[in-house]
């Protein structure tokens, strides 16, 4: 399609022609058809050209955590047997993710005088990760100008790219922790495996072993083929628990108890898994049973986890006690909202009956600032609940949690 400045050409080359009819000018005549001949050539031109240019966005990382820098590199190939022309290209980003280095300038938006045949371009823009949550980053416009300005033809590739934000991951002290010290439940527990790191005893050969764990000598004794049988110790476990209550949250955005509470189960997530711990992720109102999950699949649910009115914190502990509780138990919670004594409410009730059902369990209370919180900490710790109130970092939290009081009978 013609530009502001071809459409000018087409006018100009109009009034030309209108007058030389009109002064008996020939002259006049060669300037409109030129005019129009220059506009609607370099029409074709950039249709021909802008079929053969092909484009590529690409992220330096598809996932990232929260505060991260990245880039984003875009690719234009030329598989024509012409040059290009001018190209101009704009590649939409969320403003969240335009990075503050660049401020005043637009991401994703570049000049590019030309692209020789068979040859690729790259650009690239940087974004931060800002926020927390999958992002799309798209669509791209691709406008290819002819060298005189006079026509231009506009291409939009639709395909976004993904972009998958984690929440923040502090690093956590480390320290005794209760199902590491006293390995109780299924931490104790041993399963007799096919494989495993120790061994253990011996047995027949089944169709399908291994031939390479025959124990020979064992075979030569008994006159029959005798395999390896080894054991192979259960992994410490961890249940995390989220408290998604939006009326037990305060604020909004980054800065709010519900951020701050995603934030500490990333955080402890990330811990826990170093050390080695089987990991189970839950949330308040979640019908499903939790279940041990890499740290990859944690963090990609708590991207994306958002604030609910549904469920009740008391039912999900239930669900958590029916299910056995035989490891640790990490609860990130909200003390409940209004100006009820604690030791009433339902919920701060069902958090002192689990401690019967949960003898290893740690509590980070989020705090918004009304003493809410730390009522709620003094509570569970009379309950014998290793607890700390998230008033500031949860690093200071966790710290504290390794140096409140020990629970009777469980060693630190």
């Amino acid at each position: 399609m013609p530009t502001r400045r071809g459409i000018g050409m087409l006018l100009g080359g109009g009034l030309a022609w209108a007058g030389g009819r009109l002064f008996g000018i020939p002259e006049l005549y060669i300037i409109a058809v030129a005019a129009v001949a220059l506009v609607a050539a370099a029409m074709v031109g950039v249709g021909m050209a802008s079929g053969a240019v092909a484009v590529r966005r690409r992220l330096s990382e598809p996932r990232a955590h929260a505060r991260d820098h990245l880039e984003v590199l875009v690719d234009l190939r030329n598989d024509g047997r012409l040059p290009t022309g001018l190209l101009l290209l704009e590649d939409a980003c969320p403003v969240l993710l335009r990075d503050g280095a660049a401020a005043g300038t637009r991401p994703g938006r570049f000049a590019i005088a030309g692209i020789s045949p068979g040859t690729t371009v790259t650009r690239s823009y940087p974004i931060v990760a800002a926020a927390r949550g999958r992002w799309n980053i798209g669509p791209m416009t691709l406008r290819l100008r002819d060298p005189f300005g006079v026509a231009e033809r506009r291409r939009r590739y639709r395909a976004p790219s993904e972009l998958l934000i984690y929440p923040e991951v502090h690093e956590l002290a480390h320290g005794p922790l209760p199902a590491v010290a006293h390995a109780g439940g299924t931490s104790e527990r041993r399963r007799l495996l096919d494989s495993g790191d120790e061994f253990h005893t011996m047995r027949e050969y089944r169709d399908g072993d291994d031939l390479r764990r025959v124990h020979w000598a064992s075979t030569a004794r008994r006159g029959k083929l005798m395999v390896r049988q080894n054991e192979q110790p259960w992994a410490a476990q961890a249940t995390l628990l989220l408290d998604t209550r939006a009326a037990a949250h305060h604020g909004g955005g980054p800065s709010s108890t519900f951020e701050q509470s995603v934030v500490a189960t990333a955080s402890v997530a990330a811990h826990l898994s170093r050390r080695g711990y089987d990991v189970r992720l839950t949330t308040v109102g979640d019908p499903h049973r939790p279940v041990i999950a890499p740290l990859h699949t944690h963090l990609e649910r708590l991207a994306e986890v958002e604030p609910s009115d549904k469920g009740a914190l008391r039912l999900t502990l239930d669900g958590l006690r029916r299910g056995g509780l035989d490891g640790l138990l990490v609860a990130i919670v909200a003390a409940p909202p209004g100006r009820a004594p604690l030791s009433a409410d339902p919920e701060a009730r069902a958090l002192l009956q689990l401690a019967r059902s949960a003898p290893k369990a740690i509590a980070l209370v989020s705090d918004r600032g009304d003493g809410r919180g730390d009522e709620l900490v003094a509570l569970l710790r009379s309950a014998r609940w290793r607890a700390a109130p998230m008033s500031g970092s949860v690093e200071t939290a966790w710290a504290e949690v390794l140096k409140s009081p020990r629970r009777r009978g469980v060693p630190a």
